[in-house]
């Protein structure tokens, strides 16, 4: 693979197609149950902000009732539980990729970690370096934001996943549920950038 640099040529990040998503919830809910420590989980994906890659979608992977809307929408996944059976994943083609990823994760006073994962070609794409922890309204949360490079050698289901050194037995394990039911919550944001 060539160099960032002469990938993306002169029109930098901005002029290449980009797949934008993000696992967003209303405040009360949650982002996810961890139920074992030092266990990957997968990360809900449940909001389009932006795809212009041709080739990309987003897939519900039949966990959840409704529907993950169109590419290119805005549509926020219904039922919303808060529990980590929510799986989807995003579909891409194959070629050159640059991402950038903030994730939250409880960690209660321990450390936390996120990697990509290529579900077609059951292969770890990129990981995020394991992080400790802040405390956020009396809980140990662990915030990352990394950002990466990987190649796809022909179109796969990524998805991202998460864990714990700690068991979160309640739904602010991938992402806290400690606002009202008015607002909303982001737990995941994922930009893929196709250079």
């Amino acid at each position: 693979m060539a160099n960032l640099s002469t990938l993306l040529g002169g029109g930098g990040l901005q002029s290449k197609p980009v797949l934008h998503v993000q696992d967003v919830k209303a405040g009360d809910v949650g982002g996810g149950f961890i139920d074992a420590a030092d266990t990957y989980y997968t990360r809900d994906i449940n909001r389009i902000v932006k795809n212009s890659i041709t080739g990309a979608t987003l897939t519900n992977d039949g966990t959840t009732s409704g529907n993950v809307g169109a590419v290119g929408t805005q549509t926020i996944v219904n039922n919303q539980s808060g529990v980590h059976v929510n799986s989807t994943h995003v579909t891409l083609p194959s070629g050159d990729y640059y991402y950038e990823i903030i994730s939250v994760v409880n960690v209660d006073n321990g450390t936390g970690t996120t990697i990509l994962y290529d579900k077609t070609g059951t292969a770890d794409l990129s990981y995020t370096e394991p992080h400790g922890y802040e405390t956020l309204a009396g809980a140990s949360i662990s915030h990352r934001k990394s950002s990466g490079y990987f190649t796809l050698s022909s179109s796969s289901n990524v998805d991202v996943r998460s864990a714990s050194s700690a068991v979160v037995a309640n739904a602010s394990g991938l992402g806290f549920n400690i606002m009202g039911a008015g607002v909303k919550v982001c737990h995941l944001d994922l930009k893929i950038y196709k250079l």
